[in-house]
């Protein structure tokens, strides 16, 4: 009797042993990683408005880089009121091999310009070349994609994956005009206000 009951003990032991070390495990790489690939909203005079994820406070590599950059409109459906359809505009998809500690990777680079009545959302390349503008009619947002594998000791990667939001319509609430049309915010420490930006961990 005393040997089927150290046997029932083991076994459970075991079947606990299993299904506790991922989650401990999924857990401690979650806290260790918690600082990696901090996302902002900045604004530069010169280059205008920009998203990035930095890694100038890491201790460890971004590798597998991803990501994609969309505006999105939500429309409503012929169907129903409560209902809408998402009406995506892709801006670009992208991607790189590697982030080392103490740089940053910028995700998407725009300016905000007025014209007439209208202010229009203007992508940019990462030295503030325009692209074709876009409207900011239906109030999109700016949504970007995000994914990297963070290489740890021992084989024990992490992906890390995160939705990063810009609000439009309220970032150019916090703007003023400037010359030429462009808008730059009134006070820059509330960029990364959550009313604003907003950054969500996937996963």
């Amino acid at each position: 009797m005393r040997d089927i009951f150290q046997g029932l003990v083991g076994q459970f032991i075991a079947l606990l042993t299993f299904f506790a070390f991922p989650a401990i495990q999924n857990l401690w790489l979650r806290a260790v990683s918690s600082g990696e690939g901090a996302a902002n909203l900045s604004f530069s005079p010169r280059y205008g408005f920009r998203v990035a994820v930095a890694n100038q406070f890491g201790r460890r590599v971004l590798a597998d880089i991803r990501w994609r950059v969309l505006l999105r409109r939500v429309r409503p459906t012929p169907d129903s009121r409560r209902l809408g359809l998402s009406d995506d505009t892709q801006i670009l998809d992208r991607e790189d091999f590697f982030l080392f500690p103490g740089g940053d990777q910028i995700l998407v680079a725009f300016k905000l310009r007025r014209a007439s009545s209208e202010v229009h959302f203007v992508p940019t390349s990462v030295v503030g070349v325009d692209r074709d503008p876009l409207s900011l009619d239906q109030e999109p947002v700016l949504i970007c994609d995000f994914t990297a594998t963070i290489e740890m000791r021992f084989n024990f990667d992490y992906r890390l994956a995160k939705r990063l939001t810009v609000n439009l319509p309220a970032l150019v609430a916090e703007c003023t005009d400037e010359a030429g049309g462009h808008l730059a915010p009134r006070d820059w420490r509330r960029l990364n206000h959550p009313s604003i930006f907003t950054v969500k961990n996937v996963g």
